[in-house]
C-alpha cells in the first residue's frame, strides 16, 4: 500500500510573505516579512494537517484545499479537518495503488478518479471492511475536494467529475411543518445499506440505544471496575444525553445547586462558554438533581484534588478547570479554547474512554455474561429513548401529545432539526420488543447509580 501519510502542525502561523532582496555587488541577500493575510480571519491554528505524499514532499492540491477552509469566518474545528485530511489520505493512497493521477479524467466514466473510488468504497463496504456511514462521509470529502478544484484556473478536466441533478427532498421545519427545498445531488452517492444504519437513530451518526438489559450490565460492569471518573461520565451522558465533547469539558464552576430548572440543574454549553458542544453550537445540559450532588462530592474527594494539582491547565483559575482530569492531570477531552492546547501533539478527544469501553468494560461485561457491543455515543441514544419511556403512559392516555413530547425531548437534547427528534419515537414504535416501559424513570436511573 501507499505510503501515504499526514503529519500534524501544532501551531500554524498564517501570513503573507513579502520577499526584499538587498543586493550587494555580485552577491543577493534577501529577508522575508510576515504581512497580515487579509484573507483569513484568523492569525493562528492549532494542529493544521499536511498531507505528504509517498515521495516524502506535501501533495499540493489537498494542502491547498484544506488551507482554503481557514479562509471561511467559521472556521473548522481540528478535528473536522483532521477528518477530511484522512480522507484525503485514503483517496491519495488509492490513486497510488492504482496508479493513476487526481486530474485524468478520460472520456470512459468508469476510468474517471471519482468513479473508480465510488467503486472502491462500495466492495470495501460489501466486504465489510469499512461502515458504510465512513464510505459516504469519504466519498463526500472528495467530492468537496473536487468542488473546490473547479474554481482553480489550473484545473480543468477533459470530462467532468461526476453528474448532476436537481432533486426536491421533503422535510420537517424547526415547528413540525413539512417543507420542500431543491438540492444538488451527484451521481457518486453510496446507497449501500448496513442492517445497523437501518436500524439505528440518526443523531450525528447512526445510533443504537442500550436496552434495559443492557443498561443494567452496564452498570453492574461500572462498579465492578471501580473507576468513579468514568462510572460519572458515563452517568452523565445516561441521564442528560450529552454528547463526549461536552461531559468531559463540564468545569468546576459548573457546578451548582442554585441553578434549577424543573427539578433539573443547568450548565450552559457552547458559544462563549467552556464546555464544548458539536459545532459550538449554544445548548442547555440538564443534569437531575441527584446527579449533580454526586459530582460536587466526587470534586471535593482527595482523589479529584490531587488530579486538579497535578494538572497543568487552568492553574491560577479553579472555575475553569476541568472536572475530570486523569492521573496526569490531563483532561480526557480537551477543549478547543484550552490556551495549552497547541502543546499537544495529539490532543484527548475521548480516546481514554472509547479505550475503557473496547478493554476494560468488554472485559467486566463478558465475566457476567452479557457482552454486547456499544459505543460512547450511543448512551445519548439510551437517554432519548428513556426519557420518551418515562412519558409512554401519559402519551397513551392521551395527557400529553405527540407533539409535546417532541418538543421536550428536543429541548432536553439540544435538537436543531425536529426530524432529528422524530426519529427517536419512530425507533421506539418499530422497536418495543426491544425496551420495557418504565414508570418510574428516575428510580430506574438512580438503581444504574447505586449498582456502579
Amino acid at each position: 500500500m501507499s505510503a501515504v501519510s499526514k503529519v500534524v502542525l501544532r501551531a500554524l502561523t498564517l501570513y503573507t510573505p513579502k520577499i526584499k532582496s538587498n543586493l550587494a555587488f555580485d552577491n543577493s541577500s534577501f529577508t522575508v516579512e510576515k504581512a497580515e493575510a487579509d484573507n483569513f480571519p484568523i492569525a493562528s491554528y492549532s494542529h493544521f494537517p499536511v498531507i505528504i505524499t509517498e515521495s516524502g514532499i506535501p501533495w499540493p492540491p489537498a494542502n491547498l484545499y484544506l488551507l482554503s477552509k481557514l479562509e471561511h469566518i467559521k472556521t473548522p474545528s481540528p478535528k473536522t479537518l483532521e477528518s477530511i485530511a484522512n480522507d484525503l489520505v485514503t483517496f491519495k493512497r488509492f490513486l497510488d495503488t492504482e496508479e493513476i493521477s487526481h486530474d485524468f479524467f478520460p472520456k470512459r466514466r468508469i476510468n474517471r478518479p471519482t468513479y473508480r473510488f465510488r467503486a472502491y468504497l462500495v466492495e470495501e463496504i460489501r466486504n465489510k471492511n469499512i461502515a458504510t456511514s465512513t464510505a459516504k462521509r469519504k466519498m463526500s470529502s472528495i467530492i468537496g475536494f473536487y468542488r473546490w478544484l473547479l474554481k482553480q484556473p489550473t484545473f480543468q478536466p477533459e470530462y467532468p467529475p461526476w453528474n448532476e441533478s436537481e432533486r426536491f427532498i421533503t422535510f420537517h421545519d424547526n415547528f413540525g411543518f413539512t417543507q420542500s427545498k431543491s438540492v444538488i445531488k451527484t451521481d457518486l452517492s453510496l446507497r449501500v445499506q448496513e442492517q445497523y444504519e437501518t436500524d439505528g437513530i440518526n443523531d450525528g451518526g447512526k445510533l443504537k440505544p442500550l436496552t434495559k438489559p443492557e443498561q443494567r450490565s452496564l452498570a453492574i460492569a461500572l462498579n465492578a471496575c471501580g473507576n468513579i471518573e468514568m462510572t460519572l461520565i458515563f452517568l452523565i451522558a445516561l441521564t442528560s444525553g450529552a454528547r463526549i465533547q461536552s461531559v468531559c469539558t463540564i468545569r468546576r464552576g459548573d457546578l451548582s445547586l442554585s441553578n434549577i430548572y424543573m427539578g433539573l440543574c443547568i450548565v450552559h454549553a457552547g458559544n462563549s462558554t467552556l464546555v464544548e458542544t458539536k459545532f459550538n453550537k449554544r445548548m442547555t445540559i440538564f443534569i437531575p438533581l441527584w446527579v449533580m450532588e454526586k459530582l460536587i462530592t466526587y470534586a471535593q474527594s482527595p482523589r479529584a484534588i490531587n488530579r486538579k494539582a497535578n494538572s497543568p491547565h487552568y492553574k491560577d483559575d479553579e472555575q475553569s478547570q476541568y472536572l475530570f482530569l486523569t492521573k496526569s492531570g490531563k483532561p480526557y477531552y480537551i477543549s478547543e479554547k484550552d490556551p495549552q492546547i497547541a502543546s499537544y501533539r495529539s490532543p484527548p478527544r475521548g480516546d481514554a474512554i472509547r479505550q475503557f469501553i473496547k478493554t476494560t468494560l468488554s472485559t467486566e461485561l463478558q465475566k457476567i455474561g452479557h457482552d454486547f457491543k456499544f459505543r460512547f455515543h450511543d448512551l445519548r441514544a439510551t437517554f432519548g429513548l428513556n426519557l420518551i419511556e418515562q412519558f409512554t403512559d401519559n402519551l397513551e392516555q392521551g395527557d400529553i401529545s405527540r407533539f409535546d413530547l417532541l418538543m421536550l425531548v428536543r429541548e432536553r437534547m439540544g435538537h436543531q432539526k425536529l426530524e432529528t427528534t422524530e426519529g427517536y419515537l419512530n425507533y421506539r414504535v418499530k422497536n418495543k420488543n426491544l425496551t420495557q416501559a418504565q414508570n418510574n424513570y428516575e428510580n430506574f436511573l438512580r438503581e444504574l447509580a447505586d449498582n456502579a
